[in-house]
């Protein structure tokens, strides 16, 4: 669905009024959801357009903003909106903010990260606040701060954290602590290195990353 359809369809969502709604269990199988809680349950597919989400399973759909607290998350595409908690399977994240929760798979085409784990998937374009990273690739975006273990680093902007492995294949690295993994390319600026690893090609300012820190 085009952005110019979805936001005409929130348009005249917007003008008619409708009544609280509060789903207690059972499964959705398509159709618009305009307001209330979500408790328990399973999505199958349609349109989550505003509301809370409180625990439950999603299979499918879209889901264009509210608040997702709690529940599974196995396929369709996050839109907007705030996410407090869950698990992340597969499926695609379009923009909005994530607070917490646990993401093993998919992809993410912008928003903002705040906390949590990730162990899988492609990060595409947004801004890292914190967390922890086991695993993926790293697209292009802002990391300002966090823990990585693991993974692909593409492009985009390091600012500060932890690298404890994985490859680093270009971007800017601002400040932060590397343990261990590759470099394959990028521009180093600042930080400390406490552990061996492999360079391979760059350019590194200062000098310093290279007479107190042999790789």
């Amino acid at each position: 669905m085009s952005t110019e359809r979805i936001k005409l369809i929130k348009e005249t969502l917007s003008k008619i009024d409708r009544k609280f709604t509060i789903w207690d269990n059972g499964t959705w199988h398509g159709g618009p959801w305009f307001d209330g809680i979500w408790h328990n349950g399973t999505w199958k597919y349609g349109h989550f357009y505003k509301g809370t989400w409180k625990n439950g399973t999603w299979e499918g759909g879209l889901f264009h903003g509210g608040t997702w607290e709690d529940g599974d998350w196995k396929g369709g595409a996050f839109l907007g909106g705030t996410w407090k908690d869950g698990i992340w399977k597969c499926g695609s994240f379009h923009g909005g903010t994530w607070k917490r929760g646990c993401w093993y798979g998919g992809e993410w085409k912008g928003g903002t990260w705040k906390d949590g784990y990730w162990d899988g998937g492609s990060f595409n374009e947004g801004t890292w606040e914190d967390g922890i990273w086991c695993g993926g690739s790293f697209h292009g975006g802002t990391w300002e701060y966090g823990t990585w273990d693991g993974g692909s680093f593409h492009g985009g902007t390091w600012e500060d954290g932890v690298w404890r492995g994985g490859a680093f294949l270009g971007g800017t690295w601002k400040n932060g602590v590397w343990y261990r993994g590759e470099w394959k390319g990028g521009t180093w600026i600042k930080g400390k290195i406490l552990y061996k690893g492999k360079f391979v090609e760059s350019d590194v300012s200062p000098d310093i990353f290279f007479k107190n820190n042999p790789v």
